[in-house]
Order: structure tokens, then sequence, then C-alpha cells
């Protein structure tokens, strides 16, 4: 649902009649449409043409599904591979987790774009080429960048492998032109943003492949919270071994035991497979290696952008997905022997309860020797360093949690086990079977199409489809209603319970993005873009952050200075039930959800200032800003000087005013009246493409306090505006212009020829 909110915006702004470039409701502002979450998807826009939030939701939803399994069964049936191969691969690449194609709405163009370059490169028809180009155009607009760089080294690999011809690369080099006008302001947002930094690395452990066939094989199944101790035990092995605190760990994508079967089966020297097989293993080295070439990777351009390697998932699975339709359909053929697999398949089993059960013997037999080194290592190494936060009996618990977790882990007798083991035995006893002709090809089908679905069920949770309501979609509760009453121009502020060390800070009451749907400003967001100086401005103010470059959360009262909600217009702070917090916030309303405080020293959106003080490194900014010298009513920081110069003493003037007149997604209209000169200090992101005009003159725009927007003006009264018309926009569409008119050259050229 955090993710719906930002199609739910853009439905609710053209509604307005703004098509919005600019979020104001968001981390305090950044640019909007510059992430998959928030771009304009096609199955997104018919959902919403209904006009019902459930249904739209249920609609992109399911129809994302049906459209990736629908295009890859039509490509598989394009190399006249049977219906049945087609339908496997299709359910597999549709429904499993690492393709998002359900979530994301876009993943169903990877199968469509080859598809159709093998419908032209058969047809050579020119028209064909306009309807891949539109395709791969649409999935840029649809994708973030990283998927887009992946999905589009595929598709060039592909056709160069297939057809020997550059024509793959002209159509990602065309379709990234003509879709300039959204990526030109997606890389002027990562060139300033967080996630434009190698901030952690993605590897692929070969110990993980493991979970390709046992999908929970590093997890306890009667205490999943304590799954911590290979999560952790890794990490600690990639610094040793990669020597960087940045690892996470991948886990690749779980296909189902009788896809992975079919994998196994589908090594053919033919052409189709044989492509497919060497990009597979292309994929592995390049996850496994990664954290080891990361020095050389940085300096390769668009890689140096690409560290979390998850975004490869799309293809990965992909690749597998028609792998294992090839399997069945050499299975059905009868051109496979299946002693190999099973044999493989009795290795592995016999190889995972050996060490489960070495590992159980061991630990159990040596408990009290180890249960007493770890305490030990507790008392003399944790308690009172620096970098360890939580109490002694907390990390005592959590040894005693480790004892939980093997017992759990190494039973042999546990679901994680043994119900993998039953699907690797009812999958190599459909394949099996049919193979040694004891069943008929009919009865193979059903066979085969039941484990896969009752896999899918337990391993891949497919309730998940099942259709949202409206009130778990939109909950109308009296808190926001609250909210919503208040004509104010305000932002709200969560404030998380203080969590336990290594659990997730989780509310029901306005999750992230969530404020979207009722049109409330908050200070915080999750997941898009934004402008990298706004989470430094708001992480210099706190002390227990989310160290996620990629969220911003208020976090536990305590954990921020309060003088961060005065400044950034935070009037209200919702909390939940068990939270109180304390004066000066009042608490004004409860319902059977939350609280909400009142903080009476929030400032206005926007205020005048005389007083400013001029820095230009960035740690004296943010050192003078978190002094208690720094009073935002009166005082705001520049990197320049302004055109007049402050005055010393008591500041404070009674003889100004501020009134907004407008203040939409794009545009801010104020009035203002002093009797001085002044900065107009807007408590919104500083960033490209805004342009301020005073008395329809325009004026420049100071970076005021890190990260937002100041104005001076001179004595008097002024009307300011300030507008927001990025020049990467206009530099986009212009360069999409000339990439379509080269593009109809091009046909015509082409037209001509044939």
């Amino acid at each position: 649902m955090v993710n719906y909110s930002w199609v739910y915006f853009f439905k609710d702004s053209m509604r307005q009649g703004i098509f919005p470039l600019w979020n104001p409701l968001s981390f305090c502002g950044y640019p909007y449409g510059t992430d998959a979450v928030s771009s304009v998807s096609i199955v997104n826009i018919l959902a919403l043409l209904l006009n019902n939030v459930n249904w739209a939701w249920n609609i992109i939803t399911i129809g994302s599904v049906l459209l990736a399994a629908c295009f890859t069964y039509l490509y598989l049936r394009h190399f006249k591979y049977s219906r049945f191969s087609g339908i496997v691969a299709g359910i597999i690449f549709a429904f499993a987790p690492s393709s998002g194609c359900y979530v994301d709405s876009w993943g169903f163009f990877l199968p469509l774009v080859i598809w159709l370059a093998e419908i032209y490169a058969k047809s050579k028809k020119p028209w064909m080429t306009v309807v891949t180009f539109l395709s791969f155009a649409l999935l840029i607009l649809n994708a973030l960048p990283q998927y887009s760089f992946y999905i589009g080294g595929f598709f060039t690999l592909y056709v160069w492998f297939r057809f020997r011809s550059l024509w793959g690369f002209w159509v990602v080099i065309f379709s990234l032109g003509a879709s300039s006008f959204y990526t030109f302001r997606l890389f002027e947002l990562l060139t300033l943003s967080p996630r434009g930094q190698l901030w952690f690395l993605n590897v692929l452990l070969p110990t993980h492949l493991i979970q390709m066939i046992f999908p929970f094989f590093f997890e306890s199944p009667f205490r999943p919270e304590t799954d911590f101790f290979f999560s952790k035990g890794f990490y600690h092995l990639c610094r040793v071994l990669f020597h960087t605190d940045k690892i996470q760990y991948l886990i690749p994508p779980y296909i189902t035991i009788l896809g992975i079967s079919a994998v196994l089966y589908s090594f053919k020297k033919e052409r189709i497979s044989q492509f497919y097989w060497r990009f597979l293993f292309a994929i592995l080295f390049y996850l496994m290696t990664f954290p080891i070439l990361a020095p050389v990777y940085k300096h390769i351009p668009f890689l140096a952008q690409l560290p979390r390697l998850e975004r490869l998932g799309t293809v990965f699975t992909f690749v597998l997905a028609v792998l294992s339709g090839i399997g069945i359909h050499r299975i059905e053929k009868m051109e496979v022997r299946t002693k190999r697999v099973e044999r493989f398949y009795l290795a592995l089993i016999c190889g995972a309860l050996t060490m489960l059960l070495a590992i159980r013997f061991l630990v159990f037999r040596n408990e009290n020797m180890i249960h007493s080194f770890l305490n030990n290592y507790v008392k003399t190494h944790v308690v009172g360093a620096g970098s360890f936060q939580a109490s002694e009996a907390f990390y005592l618990q959590r040894i005693n949690l480790f004892f939980t977790f093997i017992d759990g882990w190494t039973n042999i007798l546990n679901p994680s086990i043994t119900i993998s083991f039953l699907f690797i035995l009812f999958s190599s006893l459909t394949i099996g079977l049919y193979i040694r002709k004891k069943i008929s090809l009919k009865v193979f089908h059903l066979a085969a199409i039941g484990v896969l679905i009752l896999d899918l069920l337990i391993f891949y949770r497919l309730t998940q489809y099942s259709g949202s309501s409206p009130k778990d979609l939109r909950p109308e509760r009296k808190s926001i209603a609250f909210l919503q009453k208040d004509p104010d121009l305000f932002r709200i502020m969560p404030v998380l319970d203080p969590a336990d060390f290594g659990d997730a800070r989780e509310r029901q009451m306005l999750a992230p993005n969530t404020n979207l749907l009722y049109g409330i400003a908050s200070v915080e967001g999750y997941d898009p873009l934004f402008p990298d100086q706004y989470s430094v401005f708001f992480k210099n103010f706190q002390t227990n952050y989310e160290p996620d470059p990629a969220m911003v959360l208020a976090g536990p009262e305590g954990s921020f200075d309060r003088r961060i909600a005065d400044f950034l217009n935070v009037k209200y702070l919702i909390a939940s039930k068990k939270n109180k917090l304390r004066a000066p916030f009042r608490l004004i309303f409860e319902d059977e959800d939350a609280k909400i405080y009142f903080n009476a020293f929030y400032l206005p959106r926007g205020f005048l200032v005389h007083n400013y003080q001029v820095f230009k490194e960035k740690q004296q900014i943010l050192s003078f800003l978190k002094s208690s010298d720094m009073k935002f009513d009166q005082m705001v920081v520049l990197e320049e000087r302004a055109g007049f110069e402050p005055s010393k003493g008591n500041t404070n003037v009674k003889n100004q005013d501020v009134k907004f007149e407008k203040y939409t997604s794009q545009a801010v209209e104020v009035l203002v009246t002093t009797s001085r000169h002044e900065l107009f200090v807007l408590s919104d992101n500083y960033f490209p493409g805004w342009k301020a005009f005073v008395d329809n003159i325009p004026h420049k725009i100071y970076k005021a306090n890190y990260a937002f927007r100041a104005v001076e003006v001179e004595p008097g009264t002024h009307q300011i505006r300030f507008i927001y018309e990025p020049a990467s926009l206009k530099l986009g569409l212009l360069t999409s212009l000339v990439f379509v008119f080269l593009g109809f050259i091009v046909l015509i050229i082409q037209q001509r020829s044939l």
C-alpha cells in the first residue's frame, strides 16, 4: 500500500487539473515521478479510471501477473515449444517474488520486448520496430534506472546472440532517447540523492544457492525472529573477505522444486537454450564476485550506480523461468534421463541432513562450554562498548535465542526441511513416472501443475493475491479526520515507539507514504528518491535514526532535537496508544488507533528573519544548526552573503506579516509585509528547477539552513511566487522529440530499402 499511495497522489493531482512534477507532501518536497512506484504505469492509469481504490488495486495486482504470464507463454510458443511448457514458464515468472511483476506492474515488458524482437527478426517489417521501440520506452518509464539498465543489457545481448545484429542496441538507445523527458529528471535527482551513492554492496554467496531448493534453509521454523545467526555470521565473514562493512547478502529466486528440476533438464545444444545457460552463469558470476570487483566497477559508467544487485532479480527469474519451460518441453518429448537429477537430489538431501545433524551434535554436546564462552565475551567486550547500545540482559537473551535457533533449525522434522523433501519427492516422482511411461501425458500435466501450484501456495504465500478491501487500502480513522479538518498549512511527524534492538520499527497509524492518500503533509517518507541534503539535515538532529539513506524516519521521542519539529512546520506529532510524549507536546486528540500531540512552538511553513550567518563548509553549517546559538525563528544559515547586512542585538520585529495565498504541487504564492530588509525562509526543499519572483521580478533563491529555500525582500508589501519549472524536463522533452524525429527518418530509409 505504501507504493500505491504514489499512484493515488497522481490521480488526486489530476483531479485538480495539475500534472504533478513536485510532491510537497513528503520529505518537505521532492521531484515527483522520478521513481518506479510513482511513474505513470499503463496498468495503473487504466485501473484508476475506475475511480474505485479497491478495484484499482486488485486490477493492478492481477493484471500485471496475467500479462507477465501471458507474454512469457507467447514467447516460448514462438519457438514451437509446447503449450504446457509455456504455461509452466509463465506461472513461474509471474508468481516468483523476485520478478516484481505484480508489485511494480512493469515486469511483463521483459518477455514482451524480446517476443517482439523475435517477431521483427522473422518479418523485418518496419512497423514492428515502432512497436518494439514503444514497448521498451514504456518499460523505461515504468521502471527504476537499475531495472532498465539490466534489462537493456539483457535485450542487447539477446538480439546480438540470436541475430548477430546491432538492432537491439539501437532499440535501447532510441527508447532511452525517446524517454529523455523522464530520464533526464531522474538522473538529475540521482546525482543529488543518497541512492546515487555506493552506500552498500550486494553479494550472492555460493552457500545461499541451496535456497533455490530449500527456500527456508537458514531459518528456524518455530522462531523466525531468531533468524540472526547466518545473516550476522555471513555479514562478518564478508567483512573479513572483502574488507568492507557495506555488505548485504542476496537470496536467489526460488522457482519451486519442479521449476528447478526442469531447469536441470533444459540443457541442450540448441541456440536459445545455450544463450540462457550462458547468461545464467554470467549472472551468478556477477552476483558472487561483485564485492571483489567493486573497485573496478565503480570506475565504469552506470555500473558504479548499481550496488543493489537485487534489481537484477527480474532478469534472473525470467532466465530461470524460460529454462524451466524448455526443460518441461524436453521432458514431454522424453529427451531426458532422470537418473542424474535424482542422484543429485539424493546427494543434496543426504548432505543437508548430515550437516544439520553434525551441527546439532556439536552445539548441544558442548552447550555449557559455548554458553560460558559467549557470556564471558558479552561481559568483557560488549557491555559498555561504544558500538553496543543495548543492555547486558538483552545480549544474554540473544545467546539463549541462539540455542533456540539451532534447536529449531537443525531439527530434521521441522517443516522447512520435511516440506522441501516432500516437494523434491513429488517433483522427481512426477517426472520419473512419466519418463518411465508409468503415467500418461495428461496425468503428467495435471500432477505437475498440482505440485507447482501447491509449492507456490506454501512457500510463496499466494494468498497475497486475494482481493483487498477498501477498509484495508484506505482506512477511515477518527484521528485522520481530525487532521483533515485543520485548514492550516502544517506537517505531521510520526513518533515511533522505542524499538527493541533487532526489532523493526512498525506502526499502524499513517505508515510511510500513506499520508498521500489523505492529502496530509509529512516530514518523512519511504523508498522514493529524494535529495540527499534533506536526509543529511534531518539526521543531523537525530541520535537514533534509520541508517538506510532511502528512508527518513523521525524515530522515538528523545532521539531527535525538538527544534527540528518546530522549524519543519510540524504542528502535530502522531504517536501510538502506548507512547506518551513529554511537555511541551500536549495531547489534544486520542482514538482507538493513535494519539495526536500538539506542538505549540511550531513555525509557519514560511516566515521572515533578518539575521543570517554565512558558512561555506558543510560541517560548519551542520554544526551551527545543531548548536544552541541557532534560533530558527530569528536566524537563517546561508552559503553566501545576502544583499544586506544583518543587524546585531534583538531582531524581533512586530510589524511584519506573512500570508500564503496559494500552495500547490508546483506553485507557491505568498504575500509578505515587512518594515526592513528580510529573508523569507520557506521550509521546502531547495532543488534545481525552482524559480522565485518578487512582484513578478525574478529573484535569487538562497540555499537556507543547508537544505531549504530563502528569498530576499525589501521593506514594504510584496508578493513572492515560487514556480517549479525544471530545465531537465525542457531539455528532456527536446531530446525526446529529436530522437522520435530521427526514428521516423530511419524507418523511412528502412522502408525504401525494402
